[in-house]
């Protein structure tokens, strides 16, 4: 069987072409094909020698996420289906505003946390996805938005299916090449990426200098509530969390966006609203606020404009930086905790 050629570092590429009797300068070469141009076809690669094209040929493959199909909302929000090479597929979506535009991509195959408000979760889990997958669906985001806008991506958020920070080295590599200026030169601090907030690998990235913003998916600070939302907490301790908060935001000199989804009945109450203010007392800290989109099959609903009013109006009394996420395109299930692909996700 090939190997996938992105999925094999530059060392073991160098020793692959001088086993080729090529100089190792030609796996640089191939390397600015793969990262900086996109490239996945050895045919294409013209500044190599043929002989050279043909032995890469046929030891190695590419298996790239490819567009299947959009969907475009009312609003101007577009939602992609991208294939990947096995069958399944992912979805990603591209948020469009007078300012900027956002992609929002996936870094796995459906997801293992089983969040009790979240489509994907709820519809199951087949793999982590590789570099060069979430690589093509930046690659190919940027291409439909100069297509459709005129504009290229602003802003990049890995808020889509799957839990980053289950599938941490290849986001971390794939978000390195991307941001390099050797390769797409996009900058670091516009990419985001979200978590429901595992200690140790925060802990992890405040040693490394974690160069992205961080959002934590915390829907409640309540122990028993949010192990209710979202099971996989329980593994996580609050306390141990904000911890871990706390010392990423005064190594990162940034702050932390809370991402807070708002369930009718469920975490709309005073409680809740007091126990967030503490909980993000000690660190830095954004509030995002997201109405809850309601999923067919999953028992939550959208709250009410009081119970939101209300606790919007709770947070600013205690001079939090606090917002209303606007949700975009929720008539195409293209809105937060709605990508699950459903009909295609799993074989």
């Amino acid at each position: 069987m090939k190997t996938d050629i992105r999925n094999i570092n530059t060392s073991d590429l160098e020793k692959a072409v001088l086993s080729y009797g090529q100089p190792s300068f030609r796996a640089k070469q191939i390397i600015e094909w793969i990262w900086k141009k996109g490239n996945v076809n050895f045919s294409e690669m013209k500044n190599l020698p043929a002989e050279l094209r043909i032995k890469l040929d046929l030891d190695f493959e590419f298996k790239p996420a490819a567009e299947k199909e959009i969907q475009n909302s009312a609003d101007g929000t577009s939602k992609i289906l991208f294939n990947l090479y096995d069958g399944n597929s992912v979805e990603g979506v591209i948020i469009s505003m007078s300012d900027r535009v956002t992609a929002c991509i996936s870094t796995q195959a459906g997801c293992p946390l089983k969040c009790g408000f979240c489509a994907t979760g709820h519809y199951g889990y087949v793999r982590n996805l590789d570099a060069g997958e979430i690589y093509d669906q930046f690659v190919i985001l940027n291409r439909i938005s100069l297509r459709s806008t005129g504009k290229p991506l602003t802003n990049l958020v890995l808020m889509g299916m799957g839990e980053p920070f289950l599938n941490l080295d290849n986001v971390l590599r794939a978000m390195e090449i991307i941001s390099s200026p050797k390769y797409l030169n996009f900058s670091a601090s516009r990419i985001t990426i979200s978590t429901i907030g595992i200690p140790q690998k925060i802990n992890e990235l405040t040693r490394e200098k974690f160069p992205y913003k961080l959002a934590l998916s915390l829907h409640s600070s309540i122990p028993e509530v949010r192990k209710k939302l979202i099971p996989a907490s329980v593994k996580y301790p609050l306390e141990e969390l904000r911890k871990s908060l706390v010392n990423f935001s005064k190594k990162s000199k940034n702050h932390i966006t809370v991402e807070f989804l708002l369930l009718k009945g469920v975490n709309t109450s005073e409680e809740e609203a007091d126990s967030l203010v503490k909980f993000c007392s000690v660190f830095s800290s954004k509030i995002n606020l997201i109405v809850y989109n309601e999923v067919p099959g999953l028992p939550y609903m959208r709250p009410d404009d009081d119970e939101v009013a209300r606790f919007l109006a709770f947070l600013k009394r205690k001079n939090f930086v606090v917002t209303i996420r606007k949700s975009m395109g929720r008539d195409i299930s293209a809105a937060c905790g709605q990508l699950a692909n459903k009909s295609k996700l799993v074989n």
